[in-house]
């Protein structure tokens, strides 16, 4: 009998340990969104809160003019990266992203864009602040739209190498 018990006490615990790994960043999502609406009733550009660094912005990326509208980025030192996402103005997740500098001017890491219905729109990676190896597309509903090859000898980084073109900044 003390058996059972035991045995279904453990596994209570791995069911809720499993269920918060999933949750978690649902979670951390809806606290960001509550950061959102929060900045916005006290008209506050830009907070931090312990290690994590909340920005308003515009669609451009910049210094958010309109709260109403404005995207909510929260980053955060992870190592030697910045670890960044952005929520949109309703508080849906827009991006996750890492950058190699506080002023998130060079991109470096698995970046993910999503749908405003929460799937993924685009993933791939960033080198140094170019695109690097296999980026992949989806429409809406998830489905596989196509895929692209970034890398030495793909024509963006050719025509970054002989000066026909300039690397945008991704804030």
């Amino acid at each position: 009998m003390f058996n059972a018990l035991h045995e279904m006490n453990r596994l209570k615990i791995i069911v809720f340990l499993a269920s918060l790994l999933v949750l978690r960043p649902v979670m951390g999502q809806r606290d960001d969104a509550q950061v959102l609406l929060d900045m916005r009733t006290r008209e506050l550009m830009s907070m931090s809160v312990g290690k994590v660094r909340y920005e308003l912005l515009d669609k451009d990326l910049d210094p958010a003019v309109d709260i109403a509208d404005a995207l909510l980025r929260v980053s955060r030192k992870a190592g030697s990266e910045w670890a960044v996402h952005i929520l949109s103005s309703n508080g849906l997740l827009v991006m996750t992203s890492t950058y190699t500098d506080p002023r998130f001017h060079t991109a470096n890491g698995r970046f993910t864009y999503y749908h405003g219905n929460g799937r993924v729109e685009s993933i791939g990676m960033y080198l140094n602040g170019s695109k690097r190896g296999t980026w992949y597309r989806f429409d809406a509903r998830g489905n596989l739209l196509g895929e692209r090859i970034y890398g030495e000898h793909d024509s963006d980084t050719l025509e970054l190498k002989n000066g026909w073109s300039t690397v945008a900044k991704t804030r």
